[in-house]
């Protein structure tokens, strides 16, 4: 090698050596902005009629009634309220948290005092267990949501999630969530039959389904570990121009959705919803960061 290319080749070397160390040495500096980091826990009513199969038209019937209460986000009388946890980021277990707007976000739960919430309602549980993270429906009325505080407007975001015991329910991904709770929508998996949903949630109108597939052979059923992802960007198209997208992954396979994202930066978070009292899920592996952000192992 020439003694130009070697120097060009030492000289990226550094660059990159650079960047990751101003990336981790920025970890205390995530709690400025809105981007403080404070977990919040969540639950709404949330009651769902058995899965009822049409064989002439070939759809189903799922009834969500509207909210029977409204759980403002800054209360807390009482048990039955939304629960506000506060955290920093640089308590949280995580690798690492960066400044300047990039972030690498990620939680495996092995350490039970990383910052999520540990929350015991009327309606439901949210704790650590065997490095893990618990949300158990204690009835079959409420679906409980944790998020972090966090946002971006472009971002990678995966959680893996499994059922434990026989109660029925659902899981998923919570996205495009705003600040008060009023307006979010959610990716929900049945790990009974194979489906997936798609709601969106306005506090005025509650819970309305906008599409769902049937017999997705990619969602593994029962207890077995299913891991949601979602990723958000700025996309390009010549007779389009530039616009915003988002996709979804189960298992790392397409799964389809075609609401066009809203502008700005929103929150995201994980949830469980019951049909059956006693329903607990199981989540692991957090990750939530930029969209390939210039950092060491980005690969897209």
């Amino acid at each position: 090698m020439s003694p130009l290319r070697k120097y060009h080749a030492m000289l990226a070397s550094l660059i990159i050596l650079a960047l990751f160390v101003v990336h981790v040495s920025g970890q205390e500096k995530m709690t400025q902005g809105e981007n403080e980091g404070s977990f919040q826990v969540h639950e709404e009513a949330f009651e769902v009629t058995p899965v009822s199969m049409s064989n002439e038209s070939d759809t189903i019937t799922i009834q969500i009634p509207v909210p029977t209460h409204s759980l403002p986000i800054t209360a807390r009388d009482d048990q039955e309220q939304v629960l506000v946890v506060d955290g920093q980021l640089d308590n949280f277990l995580y690798l690492p948290a960066i400044s300047n707007n990039v972030y690498y976000v990620f939680d495996d739960f092995s350490n039970p005092t990383s910052g999520f919430p540990v929350v015991d309602t009327s309606t439901n549980i949210y704790q650590y267990i065997n490095g893990e993270y618990q949300i158990l429906n204690k009835t079959n009325g409420y679906l409980g949501a944790v998020t972090v505080g966090h946002k971006l407007e472009e971002f990678e975001f995966e959680v893996s999630m499994r059922r434990v015991g026989g109660a029925r329910g659902f899981y998923g991904i919570v996205f495009w969530l705003d600040n008060t709770w009023s307006e979010y929508y959610l990716l929900m998996l049945s790990p009974d039959n194979g489906e997936y949903y798609y709601y969106q949630y306005k506090s005025s109108s509650g819970f309305t389904l906008l599409s769902y597939t049937l017999n997705y052979q990619y969602i593994n059923l029962g207890s077995a570990v299913n891991r949601v992802g979602m990723k958000q960007y700025w996309a390009s198209d010549m007779g389009v121009g530039i616009f915003l997208e988002a996709s979804f992954t189960i298992n790392g396979y397409s799964a389809n959705f075609n609401t066009v994202p809203p502008q700005g930066a929103y929150r995201v978070g994980f949830f469980a919803a019951p049909i059956d009292a006693n329903h607990e899920v199981r989540f692991d592996k957090y990750l939530f960061k930029n969209y390939c952000v210039l950092y060491p192992g980005c690969s897209n």
